[in-house]
């Protein structure tokens, strides 16, 4: 991780206070409601440490111009030397607001109608990535806060996966094992429903562990606690998306994100592609019975069930099918529920239960841009990715900062495929862009 002694400006500075405050305050903030109101309660303090960032920003950078802390010409030269994936968000913040301009729903799609990701919630992840992307620096001592603060928040997922209820999270009489009988969906930690939490997960262990791996100093031993605490978490709660996320992502991550020579690595990568196309065999050839190997051999011979992927197949099948109707914009962010889609049904053997879902968001992230803001949009987004991630395959043998934050973006991007992006967790997701660009291009 960088960690150079160069001056810092008031931005790095307050960058510096709020990835700090985002590591800690914002990943435990609850309130009296528990669970039930979590949502609300993180919206508050996203508004008020994301938002205020970005406002903060804006207003300190002609304050800094009138007082000679920031000169004109290093200014221009920010926007001059802007990079190709500041210059795609940028685009992809732009047609976003369109999209909700020109929505039938236009006065919906500030806010959101259902999951409060609307056009003022992804402005701000997309001006918080402009901002950390500008301004940010890389340093070793957030690596040791994100451990420590998972180590903390391990505990308390542990706790709950064993039926106790610390901060009485859980209304009364509840724990983790009502989840799908005694209240919709899974709840753990300090973030709330089981999906988000794997996409938080996906970022913080792969962070972890390639810290681990790349870094020197003895001390980086003590981050193997909670990054085994976190797998235990992923794995008992088991979400699919989640796990592909860690454990693809691993693999496909260590010939970008190893010190080895440019001969190896091409070793490496034949190596995992033989892993990769014997693995495919090996599911199409045998049922291994476990859930998600089982959905995918069925897949592989033609036999698809609408509830596979816990209802996604159905789900995606339904979004892809409105998709036409507003191909070029998207219906408006955050309008999906008033789609008219059909609720997704199933029958919970395991646990003797009716499940029906409302369906308001894709559950693949990419899908969901697709619906909501239109094909320009999701082709943005996608470029955006595309420039970052081919930086990162440059740089991320000899960079130690970006092989880190370029693994934990490739395994939140793995699992978005199966995933929800909400305000709870997608910022550690944006955080994560933007410190990428930044320390891709020093």
């Amino acid at each position: 991780m960088k960690d150079k002694k160069l001056k810092e400006s008031v931005f790095t500075k307050l960058s510096y206070i709020f990835v700090a405050l985002m590591l800690t305050v914002f990943l435990f903030w609850f309130d009296k409601t528990g669970f039930s109101g979590i949502t609300e309660a993180k919206l508050k303090l996203f508004k008020i440490i994301c938002g205020g960032y970005v406002v903060l920003n804006i207003v300190l950078i002609p304050a800094c111009l009138l007082t000679e802390l920031l000169k004109p010409a290093e200014l221009k030269a920010l926007i001059k030397n802007s990079t190709w994936t500041q210059r795609l968000v940028l685009a992809f913040m732009l047609i976003t607001v369109l999209s909700g301009i020109l929505s039938q729903y236009s006065e919906q799609t500030w806010q959101g109608v259902s999951r409060y990701e609307g056009v003022q919630t992804i402005c701000i992840y997309c001006l918080c990535f402009i901002f950390l992307s500008s301004f940010g620096r890389v340093k070793k001592w957030m690596a040791y806060l994100l451990g420590a603060s998972l180590f903390l928040f391990g505990i308390i997922c542990i706790l709950q996966l064993y039926g106790l209820n610390p901060f009485e999270l859980y209304p009364d009489g509840l724990n983790y094992f009502g989840a799908g009988i005694d209240y919709t969906g899974a709840y753990l930690g300090t973030i709330g429903n089981t999906d988000l939490l794997a996409g938080f997960l996906c970022i913080a262990i792969t962070v972890l562990w390639v810290y681990v791996v790349r870094m020197n100093e003895k001390t980086r031993f003590l981050l193997i606690i909670p990054t085994v605490m976190a797998l235990f978490v992923l794995v008992k709660m088991s979400v699919s998306a989640g796990i592909l996320g860690v454990f693809g992502g691993a693999v496909l991550t260590l010939p970008f994100v190893l010190p080895i020579s440019e001969k190896t690595k091409n070793i490496l990568i034949v190596i995992l592609i033989a892993l990769v196309v014997l693995s495919v065999a090996l599911v199409y050839l045998c049922d291994f019975g476990i859930d998600i190997l089982h959905e995918a051999h069925e897949l592989m011979h033609g036999r698809a069930d609408e509830s596979f992927g816990s209802g996604r197949l159905y789900i995606w099948k339904n979004v892809i099918e409105k998709v036409p109707d507003n191909l070029l914009f998207g219906m408006g962010p955050d309008t999906m529920s008033l789609a008219g889609i059909e609720p997704f049904t199933r029958y919970d053997e395991a646990k003797n239960v009716q499940i029906v879902a409302e369906i308001d968001t894709a559950h693949n992230e990419y899908l969901n841009i697709m619906f909501h803001q239109g094909i320009f949009a999701l082709l943005a987004y996608l470029a955006a990715l595309i420039t970052a991630a081919t930086k990162w395959i440059k740089q991320g043998g000899k960079n130690i900062a970006c092989a880190v934050l370029g693994a934990a973006v490739l395994c939140y991007c793995i699992q978005a495929f199966f995933g929800i992006s909400m305000m709870i967790t997608a910022p550690f997701f944006w955080i994560s862009l933007g410190l990428l660009d930044n320390t891709c291009r020093e």
